[in-house]
C-alpha cells in the first residue's frame, strides 16, 4: 500500500510539473509575439512618416502634389517609318519630235506672214507681231531641239566644187570644204531651222555672185522639191552682226539665197540697211565661217570675172552639206557627229 501511495504522489508531481513548464513555453511565446507585434507597428509607423516628408517634398508643404522630377535616362527615339512617295516623272527634255510640234511652226509661220504683209507694219514695233513672233520662235526652238539635239552650236559642212575659171585650178584639188557653224538658237531660231531645212533637201546650187564684200549663193529647187521659202520676217539680233567671216540671208525678203561677208558688212546689211521705210529692218546674219576662210573662200574671190554669173559653169559648185552635231564616239571629229534622223 505504501508503494502505491508513493507511485501516486509522483506521478501527481510530475505532471504538476509538466503543467507548469507549459505554462512557462507559453508564456515566452506570448511575449516574443507580443515583441513582433510591437515592432510591427513601430515600423509602420516610421514608414508613415517617411512617407509623409516625401509627399509634402512633393505638395511643398500643403500644396498640391507637385510632379516630381526624376532623372529617368529617355528612351532612345525610335526612327519613323517614312514612304517615300514615286519620284514623279521628269519630262524629257529634249522632247520626241512630233507631227504636232511641226504642225504648230507651220501654222504660227503663216500667221507671222499674214502681219508680215500687212502695209505700213512695222514688225519690230508692232505688238501683234511681236507676240506672234515670240511664239514661233519659241517653237521653232523646240522643233530644232526636239529634231537635232539640245546641244548647240549645230554646224553644217559644206562640200565645195571649184571649176577651171579659177586661176589655181589646175595646181589645186577642185573639191574642197568649208565649216559653217550657227549662231546660237536663243538669237535666229527661225533663221537657223530654215537653213539647216535647206541643208537637209539640198538640190544644188553654188557661189554664184563674185562681190567685194560678199560671196553669194544661188540655192536650187526641183520638180520633186521646192526650193525653201524666204525668211517668214526679217530677223535679226545685234548679238551676231554682220561682221567679216558671218553668213547672212541675201535679199528682202531674205533668203533662202545666202552669202559669206568677206569684209565687216555691219553698216551695209545691219538696221535701216537697204531701204528707207524701217529704220529696224536688217539682212538676217545667222552664221559664220570657221574653217575655210583663209583659204577656200579666198580662193573663191580670185574668180576674175565679178558680179552674178550667170553660167553655171562658172560657178564654185556646193555639191553637198551635211548636218553636224555635237556628239562623240568613233565618228565624231572635234566633238562632233554627222546628223541623221536616227541619231537624236
Amino acid at each position: 500500500m505504501g508503494k502505491l501511495t508513493d507511485a501516486a504522489d509522483g506521478d501527481e508531481k510530475y505532471a504538476k510539473i509538466q503543467r507548469q513548464s507549459q505554462q512557462r513555453t507559453r508564456s515566452i511565446l506570448l511575449s516574443l509575439f507580443a515583441c513582433c507585434c510591437v515592432g510591427a507597428v513601430v515600423f509602420y509607423r516610421s514608414d508613415l512618416s517617411a512617407s509623409a516628408g516625401e509627399l509634402a517634398g512633393l505638395t511643398g508643404g500643403n500644396g498640391p502634389l507637385r510632379a516630381a522630377v526624376v532623372a529617368v535616362p529617355p528612351e532612345p527615339p525610335v526612327a519613323p517609318v517614312v514612304v517615300k512617295p514615286p519620284e514623279p516623272e521628269q519630262p524629257q527634255y529634249p522632247p520626241k519630235e512630233t507631227p504636232e510640234m511641226l504642225r504648230v511652226v507651220t501654222e504660227l509661220d503663216t500667221e507671222v506672214r499674214r502681219i508680215k504683209a500687212t502695209p505700213g507694219v512695222i514688225m519690230e514695233t508692232n505688238q501683234e507681231a511681236h507676240f506672234y513672233i515670240t511664239k514661233f520662235q519659241e517653237a521653232t526652238r523646240t522643233l530644232m531641239h526636239a529634231r537635232y539635239g539640245a546641244k548647240e552650236p549645230y554646224r553644217v559642212k559644206v562640200t565645195l566644187r571649184f571649176q577651171d575659171n579659177v586661176p589655181d585650178y589646175y595646181e589645186n584639188e577642185p573639191d574642197r570644204t568649208i565649216l559653217l557653224e550657227m549662231a546660237p538658237t536663243r538669237l535666229v531660231p527661225h533663221s537657223v531651222y530654215t537653213f539647216l531645212e535647206e541643208v537637209r533637201w539640198w538640190q544644188g546650187g553654188g557661189f554664184h555672185r563674185i562681190a567685194d564684200h560678199v560671196l553669194q549663193v544661188q540655192v536650187k529647187g526641183s520638180r520633186r522639191i521646192k526650193r525653201p521659202k524666204h525668211l517668214a520676217f526679217q530677223e535679226y539680233s545685234p548679238e551676231w552682226p554682220h561682221e567679216k567671216g558671218t553668213v547672212g540671208y541675201a535679199g528682202r525678203p531674205s533668203g533662202p539665197e545666202w552669202y559669206v561677208s568677206i569684209r565687216n558688212n555691219t553698216r551695209a546689211h545691219g538696221p535701216g540697211s537697204q531701204q528707207k521705210e524701217n529704220p529696224y529692218e536688217a539682212d538676217s546674219c545667222f552664221g559664220r565661217v570657221i574653217s575655210g576662210m583663209d583659204k577656200e573662200v579666198k580662193r573663191i574671190s580670185t574668180i576674175q570675172e565679178t558680179g552674178f554669173l550667170g553660167d553655171e559653169k562658172k560657178w564654185v559648185l556646193i555639191t553637198k552639206m551635211k548636218v553636224l552635231v555635237p556628239g562623240d564616239g568613233p565618228d565624231a571629229v572635234d566633238g562632233y557627229v554627222e546628223w541623221n534622223s536616227s541619231s537624236t
